[in-house]
């Protein structure tokens, strides 16, 4: 969550520092909120 007086920009700074710092890749990422996924139609 970002305080009032910080920008999307710092938030993008933020998010890229702790995704490096807990070695995440980017493929393993998702294009959707968890939540959104979990009530999704299932593919199979």
């Amino acid at each position: 969550m970002l305080k009032e007086n910080q920008t999307t920009e710092e938030g993008i700074v933020i998010a890229e520092k702790l995704k490096s710092q807990l070695c995440i890749d980017k493929r393993d990422l998702i294009d959707a909120a968890y939540i959104d996924s979990l009530s999704a139609p299932s593919k199979s």
